[in-house]
């Protein structure tokens, strides 16, 4: 699968930081993914990275979004 720009600049954000999962109401599907201190929905995007496997939940913590060693591989070899 070839990476596009959005997808590579999400990643460069979680090698900065972790997304957090956000729980807009009591219901299990409504949620949205946001950097930390920020306002910004990455929700679309993390989607996709998961199921590329660039990306991955915490196996701590399952509201929290890490780059998987294929992410990190990515953004090593394109520059950060």
């Amino acid at each position: 699968m070839t990476i596009t720009g959005q997808q590579l600049q999400t990643l460069r954000l979680l090698r900065k930081e972790a997304a957090l999962r956000v729980y807009r109401t009591h219901y299990a599907h409504d949620y949205t993914w946001v950097p930390k201190d920020t306002q910004r929905s990455l929700t679309v995007m993390l989607h996709s990275l998961f199921s590329s496997g660039y990306a991955t939940v915490s196996p701590n913590y399952r509201n929290r979004a890490v780059p998987t060693e294929k992410g990190r591989a990515v953004v090593a070899a394109l520059g950060s």
